[in-house]
Parts: structure tokens; C-alpha cells; sequence
């Protein structure tokens, strides 16, 4: 998963480990 590492700023890493953390977890 490179979306975190490759988010454009916070706002984007932020929803990009919401998103990863949702699809692990759940």
C-alpha cells in the first residue's frame, strides 16, 4: 500500500489511512 507514502498532503494521507485502516480491519 502506497497510498499513505504517496499522499499529495495530510488532508489526502489522512483519508488514505481511513480508507486502508477500514479495508484491514473490517
Amino acid at each position: 500500500m502506497e497510498i499513505v507514502v504517496d499522499a499529495y498532503d495530510s488532508g489526502e494521507r489522512a483519508m488514505g489511512w481511513y480508507y486502508y485502516l477500514q479495508d484491514t480491519i473490517v
